[in-house]
């Protein structure tokens, strides 16, 4: 339930919007969504975790472009792309990723 993402009065799970984002582009190891720290946004931001570290600024850019018009589509949220090399995301011992510590780690 904590996980859950207020968005325009409505809730969407994390699960689904990290499952539509994996699936942009096969480079993506992980993904956690959490919703912006400021006070009044409803911007979903999603922490990106890559299966390599050779990945240019084009590249990024264009999947970037990629997740955020997929999710204005499907879930009609806006977003913002944060990337994190391989295994820099927090997990637990068994290896779900914490979400509520990659959104302190996203705070401005």
């Amino acid at each position: 339930l904590k996980d859950l993402l207020a968005v325009r009065g409505g809730t969407l799970g994390p699960v689904e919007i990290e499952t539509v984002v994996c699936a942009q582009d096969d480079r993506i190891a992980a993904a956690a969504a959490v919703p912006d720290a400021r006070a009044g946004s409803n911007i979903i931001q999603i922490a990106i975790e890559l299966q390599t570290r050779v990945l240019d600024a084009a590249q990024k850019n264009q999947m970037v472009q990629l997740i955020t018009h997929r999710l204005a589509e499907d879930f009609g949220v806006q977003s913002r792309c944060f990337f994190f090399a391989p295994r820099q995301l927090p997990r637990t011992t068994s290896g779900k990723i914490r979400r509520y510590a990659v959104r302190a780690l996203l705070k401005p």
